[in-house]
C-alpha cells in the first residue's frame, strides 16, 4: 500500500475516533484509535468506556452486585490512573475521574487521596471529613483555604473543633481559633463546661478552672485545683468550703460513709493554708474530721 494512502487511512480513523468519542460512543472510538495507531487516545477512550459500563451496573444490597460494582469502578479508576501517567496535559482531569470512580466503588479513603492529588480540594476535604479523618481535612483547609468554598471550610472547621475537644486533643482544636478567648467562648456556647475547665487549666488559669468545676457541681475536681493556689485567700476559702461540703455529703446521718472519699477529704484538709482561712470554717472542718473518727 502506498505510504500516502496509509497515512490518509490513519488520519481518517483518527477523525472518526474523535467524532465518536465526542458523541460518547467510547467503545467504537477505542477501536478507531487502535486502527489509527494512537495508543494513548485508545487508552483514554477505553477508560471512559469502562466507567460508562460500571455506571450501568444496578445498585443493590446483594453481595454479588456490590462486588460487581466495586470491580467495575475500580477497573475504570485504574484505567484513568494509567492515562494520567502517560498524559502531558489533562493529567488532573484523569486523576479526578479516577477519584470519582473510587468514591463510587466505594474506596473512599483512596478516593479522597486522589481528589487531593487532582487538586479537587473541596471534594477531598468533604470525603476526609465523612471518613472521620479530621487531621487530613483540616490540613487541606490550612493549605488551600483560598481555593475552597466558604461553606465547606466553615462546616469542616465546626465539626473538627467539636471532634478534637471531645477527644481531648486541645492543641489541634486550638489551631482552629484565633485566640484563647475565642476557644473559651465557643466551649461556653456549646455547654462543654468540663472541657472548658481543662482548657483553662492548660492556660495556667487554675482558679477559674476550679471555680467552673464548683459552679457545675464537680467538687472533687475543684478542690485540688483550689489547693494549688495556697497563697490565695479566695482559693483557700473555697477549698475549705468544698471540703466541708464533701464531709457533709459523706458523714451526714443516714449516709453510709465512703471511706476512700473521706480519707481523701482528710488529706486535702491537711494541705489547707491555715493562715488564710476563716477560723469558723476551719473549726467546722476539724469537727467533721473528729466526727468521722468517732464513727
Amino acid at each position: 500500500m502506498p505510504r500516502l494512502a496509509v497515512s490518509s487511512s490513519c488520519e481518517e480513523w483518527a477523525t472518526k475516533g474523535k467524532e465518536l468519542f465526542e458523541r460518547k460512543r467510547y467503545f467504537q472510538a477505542k477501536h478507531c484509535y487502535e486502527r489509527a495507531l494512537m495508543p494513548r487516545e485508545m487508552a483514554i477512550a477505553n477508560a471512559y468506556y469502562l466507567r460508562a459500563e460500571a455506571r450501568k451496573i444496578p445498585r443493590g444490597n446483594s453481595r454479588h452486585l456490590k462486588e460487581q460494582l466495586h470491580r467495575g469502578f475500580v477497573t475504570a479508576a485504574e484505567a484513568f490512573l494509567d492515562c494520567a501517567l502517560e498524559a502531558s496535559k489533562n493529567r488532573a482531569v484523569y486523576i479526578r475521574c479516577a477519584a470519582e470512580c473510587l468514591e463510587l466503588a466505594p474506596e473512599e479513603l483512596l478516593a479522597a487521596q486522589k481528589y487531593l492529588e487532582a487538586k479537587e480540594y473541596n471534594a477531598a476535604a468533604k470525603l476526609f471529613r465523612k471518613l472521620g479523618h479530621f487531621d487530613e481535612a483540616v490540613d487541606i483547609i490550612k493549605n488551600y483555604k483560598k481555593y475552597m468554598q466558604t461553606n465547606i471550610v466553615e462546616n469542616i472547621e465546626e465539626v473538627a473543633r467539636l471532634f478534637y475537644f471531645r477527644e481531648g486533643k486541645f492543641g489541634k482544636a486550638r489551631e482552629l481559633f484565633s485566640t484563647d478567648e475565642d476557644v473559651l467562648e465557643y466551649l461556653e456556647d456549646i455547654d462543654l463546661g468540663h472541657v472548658r475547665a481543662q482548657v483553662l487549666l492548660s492556660l495556667g488559669r487554675s482558679v477559674e478552672a476550679a471555680a467552673l468545676h464548683l459552679a457545675e457541681g464537680r467538687i472533687q475536681e475543684a478542690i485540688p485545683l483550689f489547693l494549688q493556689n495556697d497563697q490565695d485567700m479566695y482559693s483557700m476559702h473555697q477549698a475549705c468550703l468544698c471540703i466541708l461540703q464533701g464531709f457533709w455529703n459523706n458523714i451526714s446521718y443516714g449516709v453510709v460513709p465512703d471511706k476512700n472519699r473521706v480519707s481523701q477529704l482528710i488529706d486535702w484538709s491537711s494541705r489547707l493554708n491555715l493562715d488564710l482561712i476563716d477560723s469558723k470554717a476551719l473549726n467546722e472542718v476539724r469537727e467533721d474530721i473528729s466526727f468521722h473518727f468517732i464513727l
